[in-house]
């Protein structure tokens, strides 16, 4: 079984505010040193929570990041299409082509909208 010290100043290859385990008896003699310090359970669980939150917020930073993405491609399709639209109503479009582009835009729409629905699930 593994013994967490936490360290107090540089000792081998490691850095005063580090953690790590050691067998029994070598983590005796680093307390016994100066080196460092046993890490108590509660500690050890405090750690861990704080890891865990720092994991949890970095996927929340991915997620907001992907939505952003899907946002930005859904804006710059939308714009794409509606210029298309524009230039042929400019250019004397008839009635068919007029709804196959603002159907495409609408489909447009609905796939962005699933885009960013999926990159809001885990």
């Amino acid at each position: 079984m593994l013994i967490p010290v936490k360290f107090n100043r540089s000792w081998r290859a490691y850095n005063a505010g580090e953690i790590a385990g050691f067998e029994p008896e070598l983590a005796s003699d680093i307390v016994s040193c100066g080196a460092a310090e046993l890490v108590l359970s509660e500690e050890l669980e405090q750690l861990k929570k704080s890891k865990k939150q720092v994991e949890h917020d970095s996927l929340d930073e991915r997620r907001k990041a992907k939505i952003n993405a899907s946002n930005i491609a859904y804006n710059l399709q939308i714009v794409k299409v509606q210029d298309r639209l524009e230039k042929k109503k400019a250019a004397g479009m008839d009635t068919k082509e007029e709804e196959r582009l603002t159907k495409k835009m609408e489909s447009e729409k609905g796939n962005i909208a699933t885009l960013i629905a999926e990159s809001k699930n885990p």
